[in-house]
């Protein structure tokens, strides 16, 4: 029989184990919310001198340069921010689609939704939205389903998971999924409102 030092060794052990394991969870969520913090703090300076100011010029590199950074939070962080900036971070395109490929599902995400929101429309993001409409949270299908109406015709592939949504998404990704389906406008996107009686 195993006397109590011999027990309390390994559970102890275990404990030690754990306490690490989350104290570098912790940190690494810590840090990816301070650099989001700092991102948004520099975004809100670059748009308040313009976009032509060297402030937004000096942001905008940092933001296409931590989209190449190993820690996929600091990629995923860069791609939403740029996103924020809308047509002003144009320039940013061609790193953001080269993250479509990201390993991570949300860096793919993250950059999918940002060239839509500065008006890069390419077809290649199309696929990281339908993987959200897959298996995303109701917010990540919200602003995938957003996405794939700014794609528009484009979006054609994504057609039968805006149907599912339609019908048998939350509320508010219905609705979202209906205004996507007409701007896609293939008679595939319009069928479906028909059939779910919303024409």
């Amino acid at each position: 029989m195993l006397g109590n030092e011999e027990i309390k060794t390994p559970v102890k052990l275990i404990l030690g184990a754990l306490a690490i394991l989350i104290i570098v969870w912790c940190a690494d969520y810590f840090t990816g919310f301070l650099t989001s913090f700092h991102l948004r703090n520099e975004e809100n300076l670059a748009l308040k001198h313009g976009v032509n100011s060297e402030l937004y010029h000096q942001m905008m590199d940092e933001l296409i340069g931590d989209t190449r950074s190993s820690e996929y939070w600091e990629r995923k962080a860069a791609a939403v921010e740029l996103g924020h900036l809308g047509a002003g971070a144009a320039r940013a395109g061609p790193v953001l689609e080269d993250l479509l490929d990201d390993k991570v599902m949300d860096v793919r995400t993250a950059a999918a939704i940002a060239l839509a929101r500065i008006g890069i429309h390419t077809n290649k993001a199309v696929s990281p939205l339908i993987e959200v409409l897959q298996h995303g949270s109701d917010h990540d299908k919200y602003l995938a389903v957003q996405s794939l109406g700014m794609i528009g015709a484009g979006a054609r592939d994504a057609v039968p998971y805006l149907a599912h949504e339609l019908t048998q998404g939350h509320v508010d990704v219905s609705r979202v999924a209906r205004t996507a389906l007409e701007k896609i406008g293939t008679p595939e996107a319009l069928q479906a409102i028909k059939q779910a009686g919303q024409l």
